[in-house]
């Protein structure tokens, strides 16, 4: 009998140890995501959203550019607050908040990486859409891509706007930077030194806020043609001595 539930128990602490792995992975095959949340509101209510990376798995995430597009007729944007020290630009162009920033050490799992507030203008139904310009990981010396699949968000605003002046915005610039002469790979500023300032300014350019970086062949660290934040990710690394 004691012989009968040695082997009892023995098998049932084997089911639960491959019922959990088989958990695990059920959610690990689910893989990375960049999502949104959905906005229900009043018209004339502040709703907010956020926007995550899910299901970020080792080196985890070094450089992130995530534009949110929304239908101005339905809402208007209130304020962008970006976290993990990125930056968040509400007024990208008139249907798009750009979100953009990089972390050296690499954000593994499920991470918030902007909260954005909105404004229900009109009742009606629409969505806000995620996509993503940059998505890279924490390899040393050469970030490489993230796959991610894309869960949107739905709109709701309900009953009828009281009258209201539409919101004049002007749309930040986004143009290329002109040519310069590379000097010292990662020195932005053209000020002789690579340093977290340097990644700061290719954010604030990525996310279009500044319209121009002092040494844009510079800026562009790995050499691909595109100042963003993937080079804010390499300046960083370079600047801690990483590589």
């Amino acid at each position: 009998m004691t012989r009968f539930r040695l082997r009892t128990v023995g098998l049932l602490a084997a089911l639960v140890v491959l019922s959990a792995g088989w958990g695990f992975s059920r959610a690990s095959a689910q893989g990375p995501a960049v999502s949104v949340s959905p906005l229900n509101a009043k018209v004339g209510a502040v709703s907010k959203v956020d926007v995550k990376a899910l299901g970020i798995g080792a080196p985890g995430l070094a450089a992130w550019t995530i534009d949110l597009h929304y239908n101005p007729e339905l809402v208007t944007i209130l304020v962008c607050g970006a976290a993990q020290n990125g930056i968040c630009n509400a007024h990208y162009n008139d249907t798009t908040v750009r979100v953009t920033g990089t972390n050296i050490a690499g954000l593994q799992g499920d991470t918030a990486l902007a909260s954005i507030g909105f404004v229900c203008k009109a009742a009606g139904e629409g969505s806000l859409e995620v996509s993503y310009d940059v998505l890279a990981d924490a390899t040393i010396g050469a970030p490489q891509p993230i796959e991610a699949k894309l869960e949107h968000g739905a709109v709701a605003c309900t009953t009828e706007p009281e009258p209201t002046d539409e919101p004049t915005e002007e749309p930040q610039p986004t143009a290329t930077p002109p040519g310069s002469e590379p000097k010292l790979p990662g020195d932005a500023d053209c000020n002789g030194i690579v340093d977290p300032i340097d990644a700061a300014l290719v954010l604030q350019f990525g996310a279009g806020i500044t319209d121009a970086v002092g040494c844009p062949d510079d800026a562009d660290v790995n050499h691909d043609g595109v100042v963003n934040s993937i080079d804010a990710a390499l300046i960083l690394q370079k600047s801690a001595g990483l590589f």
